[in-house]
């Protein structure tokens, strides 16, 4: 009988001992931190780095959990993942980080999360407090840019402008810097708002404001698309940035020159005058239906070759022969036709003097005629003074 109870001890022991390896008991694993109070401002992310430390002999795996402000966003992290469950070896420690990021709403005072390792069988072997104590904040520290339109729309060849509010949040003067990242050969500067001068450093006193206007300059060759802009403060040690982006709609432009640059020409009544002009896309954007025509005295023809062109890229000339024709009834003397080019919401034009001279057959007739009364006068003479 005594074998038989001490055989049944002996096998109730063997259960107790393996339950109590199998479930990790209060004890078993130890959280713990070297320093569990800290001290931070808000919009910071502050870290513990905690220590899990097995007392055992067996593996023991355990899951974290934490309580405390939900919109600190609490999270336990380990080489940028997210933990949730960890395994400790026998007698050995490892560690894991605990992340929390106080919002801009957060107070001035003690904020506590309350952390646990809990066993396999979901109660707590280890329970431990860390405390972010928020503090009003001393010294040169921080910097801030906002704006209510990060976002404008533009044309080439011309100047966008962003207000951006500046705030130093420090309790002292403080000499800011301004700079700038743009695209290359974009043009940024800074002005305080409703002035015209700019700035490259400015003095702003402790916990105020300043409304700056960003200014930027758009190339002219600037084609349509979206432009990422980063606007930067410095001061001290502190420092901040605000993303800017430019959508450049496109600049139509379109020029009309002729191909000797010459602005003056020669005709005669009845017959053509042609003239080689160079049309140009001197915009952004591409130039569609490009269309040709005149003003001119009544009576004269100017015909155009092509006579439209459907559509004309970002730099690309094209030459069109421009034929002048007087009227018949073209007296001797100059006159202004008019040459014009019109696409997509743009034109440009140009004056041309034409000097209409007298028809080579009448020169010869003129020169006939006044050989013919020479003549005439000569043999009067002669006949006459023989008497």
């Amino acid at each position: 009988m005594k074998r038989v109870l001490f055989f049944s001890l002996f096998l109730i022991s063997i259960l107790l001992v393996s339950a109590a390896r199998a479930l990790a008991a209060p004890g078993d694993v130890l959280l713990s931190t070297a320093y569990p109070s800290v001290v931070s401002d808000k919009g910071k992310l502050v870290t513990f780095i905690l220590t899990l430390t097995n007392r055992t002999n067996d593996f023991q795996e355990v899951e974290l959990q934490a309580d405390g402000p939900a919109d600190w966003n609490p999270a336990f992290k380990s080489f940028g993942q997210v933990v949730k469950r960890a395994m400790v070896e026998p007698v050995k420690s490892q560690t894991v980080d605990f992340q929390v990021k106080a919002p801009d709403t957060a107070r001035n005072q003690d904020y506590n999360f309350n952390l646990r390792a809990l066993g396999k069988d979901g109660k707590a072997t280890s329970e431990l407090r860390v405390t972010v104590s928020l503090q009003e904040r001393t010294g040169a520290t921080g910097l801030k840019l906002v704006t209510q339109f990060p976002e404008l729309r533009g044309t080439a060849n011309s100047t966008t402008t962003f207000r951006v509010t500046m705030t130093n949040d420090a309790d002292t003067d403080r000499s800011v810097n301004f700079s700038a990242t743009a695209p290359k050969d974009w043009e940024v500067t800074f002005k305080p708002a409703f002035e015209s001068r700019q700035v490259a450093v400015m003095s702003v006193r402790g916990g105020a404001t300043q409304d700056i206007d960003v200014d930027i300059r758009v190339p002219a060759k600037t084609e349509a698309g979206a432009y990422a802009v980063v606007a930067r403060v410095t001061a001290d040690k502190d420092r901040a940035e605000i993303p800017l982006k430019v959508v450049v709609t496109g600049n139509n432009r379109v020029t009309l020159n002729t191909q000797s640059g010459a602005l003056s020409a020669r005709a005669s009544v009845g017959a053509d005058t042609k003239l080689t002009l160079v049309i140009k896309n001197s915009g952004s954007a591409p130039l569609q239906d490009v269309t040709f025509n005149s003003f001119k005295p009544d009576g004269w023809e100017v015909t155009f070759a092509p006579e439209r062109v459907d559509a004309l890229s970002v730099d690309q000339s094209l030459e069109v022969n421009a034929t002048i024709k007087p009227g018949a009834k073209a007296l001797a003397g100059d006159y202004i036709v008019t040459l014009n080019v019109n696409a997509s919401q743009t034109s440009d034009s140009k004056d041309i003097r034409v000097t209409v001279e007298t028809p080579t057959t009448w020169g010869i007739a003129a020169v006939i005629a006044i050989a013919l009364v020479i003549g005439g006068l000569g043999w009067v003479f002669t006949k006459y003074s023989r008497r």
